[in-house]
């Protein structure tokens, strides 16, 4: 129990939480504030003026169809690769406003699993299809859906905007 101990503090100490809440969330932060504020504020008020404009357009998108390949009815062998194709209708958005991402939890969607970017391999008109190839690293069940949100340069984080929209 005590060997137990020593190594768990090592691994779980103070240190290393303040150590990660410096390197995960306050140096980030920092470097968000500093683009930002630069030029006289010129992207804080860019993105201030874009996170106005974004929930009217957001709400034109729709996810039109998800396609899986890999997959035989329910069973999956581990080690293999499923690609899934999300083709998204953009709506009033640009392209590279849109982020789409596969999200796997688990069967009660209490946990998130996995969570891959997809990638833009398509655009004909206003239809945009996303591709990724995704490979279990765990065995069992699990439940897995495409998300869409919109995306800018400069913001904090990809759920800044609060705008999801789930397959």
């Amino acid at each position: 129990m005590k060997e137990s101990m020593k190594t768990a503090f090592r691994q779980y100490g103070t240190h290393r939480m303040v150590r990660d809440y410096i390197a995960d969330m306050y140096l980030p932060t920092m470097e968000v504030a500093r683009q930002r504020n630069k030029k006289g504020y010129a992207l804080a008020q860019e993105i201030g003026d874009w996170r106005k404009r974004i929930p009217g357009r957001f709400s034109t998108i729709t996810i039109k169809e998800i396609q899986v390949d890999g997959i035989h009815g329910d069973v999956f062998k581990l080690g293999g690769k499923l690609t899934i194709s999300a083709t998204i209708d953009k709506g009033q958005l640009l392209n590279e406003e849109v982020l789409a991402e596969l999200v796997v939890a688990t069967p009660a969607e209490d946990a998130v699993i996995d969570c891959v970017p997809m990638t833009l391999t398509h655009t004909e008109e206003n239809s945009l299809v996303f591709t990724v190839q995704y490979s279990p690293s765990l065995s069992g069940e699990c439940r897995y859906g495409v998300r869409v949100m919109p995306t800018y340069p400069g913001l904090g984080s990809k759920y800044e905007t609060k705008l999801i929209k789930w397959s």
